[in-house]
């Protein structure tokens, strides 16, 4: 596999069922989160098919209860939360508490604060083969833990000033154990205390009705004394007894696999290999017209701060009542609408993400490509000081992404990297996927996409098509620029909203108005 050393994995899976499930939970949360990383959009796809399976099959996420065997328990709990906390899967937030009230009945108090300390790691932990044993040391450290809380508590070394007024003997030491390792200053449990001296015969008979009722069934919360007897059933089997079931609460990495392929089997997007990305290049490239892209960058900025702060300051809206009419909805009075007048309010601006996707491919001369290099540049220095607006931009080049803005780099340290060499062909689904990708990971609300292209995509354009549909569906505005007269009839295929243009300088005011229009779409 990929993400996971299945050395490691076996080898670690030897100790026990226990063992086994506990390593492939966290190891599937893991590469999850790097699959993630690599593509974001993949983010929302598991979300939706969990919830999707979570509807086709609510047994298969099902909670544990009170009275199940405690491996079941700690492994139930652990899918689910991990899942819901750590990958964002919101259609198991139900059931993840209904999991957490059955854990938090069914071990002691200083034991799942010390594992949820211990899990916090879970999301730092590296993506890749190696850090396999990572989550190897994180699931041996959960076991190991299993086996510290479950031994009797030792008295500390040192009493501590009061400790005389506590009582004797082992139960008011580990009542005061307890207290330490919570961090609460106060004992985990009232019973302990009780049993500790003959004035307390109430606390007692309390915790024996508790017990009474647990055994029972009754629904009652087990004690504190029924619980760290569970934590030392839990550790006998972690410790590799042999009636431990092997079909405890698995991850949902095979389901989830196998409802992946089913679904793209079905799916009318396509299946496109991203490009992958080259921070840096070393060959020479047309450079961008420095001075012009400055000369420019000016007036488009002014016109950008103007209209985005008008936009921001002033929304007319039609009202009952008064004091200025609005001419254009006068005629709405014939059939008795007397929203009339003409009031205004603060528009909520929208921090927006956008990135400038360039074709750099052979078919493309020196000159076209200084063009889109200088117009790109030009966007990016009217940009850089408006707040809300988050610029990058790339290039495809010789199978390859080049990456000449990225999202929060500021334009000083950038600005040497917006000269950009021709070759190669036109990939542009597979541009499409792996600059989508980004744009999803950017935190800002609305997220566009301009694309500037002078000729047909390597693989024809249905699945360009597919794609930006698709980007559409996800809330992503695209817009395409077509480069050459003979731009036109492809452009149409792939982009709803296009231009095409001949010279330099429609193409600067092509990509002008489309920046425009996409930061003042609401």
């Amino acid at each position: 596999m990929r993400n996971t050393d299945m050395g490691v994995f076996q080898v670690f899976a030897r100790q026990g069922p226990l063992a086994k499930h506990i390593l492939n939970i966290l190891e599937d949360v893991r590469i999850e989160r790097a699959l993630i990383a690599e593509f974001p959009g993949m983010a929302r796809v598991l979300s939706d098919l969990v919830g999707h399976l979570f509807q086709e099959d609510p047994a298969a996420f099902a909670a544990p209860v009170l009275g199940d065997e405690p491996e079941v328990v700690l492994t139930s709990w652990l899918l689910i939360s991990r899942r819901h906390r750590v990958l964002k899967q919101v259609a198991l937030a139900t059931v993840d508490r209904q999991a957490q009230s059955v854990f938090e009945a069914t071990f002691p108090e200083t034991f799942r604060r010390k594992l949820e300390a211990l899990l916090g790691g879970l999301p730092y932990l590296r993506p890749g083969k190696e850090a396999t044993e990572d989550t190897a040391r994180m699931a041996q450290a959960v076991l190991d833990l299993i086996q510290a809380e479950s031994q009797p508590q030792q008295p500390e070394p040192r009493p501590r000033t009061g400790d005389q007024n506590n009582g004797q003997g082992t139960d008011a030491s580990s009542a005061t154990d307890g207290a330490s390792c919570d961090g609460s200053g106060r004992p985990d449990d009232a019973s302990m205390d009780g049993n500790q001296s003959g004035d307390a015969s109430s606390t007692q008979q309390t915790d024996v009705g508790q017990q009474q009722g647990a055994s029972s069934g009754g629904g009652s919360t087990p004690s504190e004394q029924d619980q760290r007897a569970t934590l030392r059933k839990l550790a006998a089997k972690g410790a590799g007894a042999n009636n431990v079931s092997d079909d405890l609460a698995t991850d949902l990495g095979d389901r989830l696999g196998r409802a992946l392929a089913m679904e793209a089997g079905g799916c009318a997007a396509p299946t496109v290999s991203a490009l992958p990305w080259e921070r840096f290049w070393n060959g020479k490239g047309q450079y961008a017209n420095l001075e012009v892209a400055r000369a420019l960058s000016g007036p488009l900025r002014q016109r950008l701060r103007t209209l985005l702060e008008g936009e921001a300051r002033v929304r007319p809206r039609a009202r009952m009542d008064g004091r200025r009419l609005m001419a254009s909805r006068l005629a709405r009075t014939a059939i008795g609408d007397g929203r009339v007048f003409r009031a205004q309010e603060e528009a909520r601006t929208i921090a927006a993400a956008m990135h400038i996707l360039v074709d750099a491919s052979g078919s493309m001369t020196d000159g076209q490509i200084q063009e889109a290099d200088t117009s790109a540049l030009a966007i990016a220095e009217a940009v850089d000081v408006l707040p809300r607006v988050n610029l990058g931009v790339s290039a495809f080049h010789n199978g390859r992404l080049l990456s000449v803005l990225r999202h929060g780099e500021r334009l000083s340290s950038a600005r040497q990297r917006f000269h950009i060499p021709n070759g190669g062909g036109t990939p542009l689904a597979e541009a499409l996927v792996s600059v989508s990708g980004i744009l999803l990971n950017q935190k800002e609300e609305k997220k566009v996409m301009i694309v500037m292209t002078d000729g047909m995509p390597d693989d024809g354009t249905s699945n360009s098509r597919a794609l930006v549909k698709r980007m559409r569906q996800d809330g992503m505005i695209v817009l395409g620029i077509g480069i050459g007269p003979d731009t036109g009839a492809f452009m149409q295929k792939i982009f709803e909203d296009y231009r095409v243009i001949h010279d330099v300088n429609g193409l600067r005011e092509a990509i002008f108005q489309m920046a425009q229009k996409a930061l003042l779409r609401h």
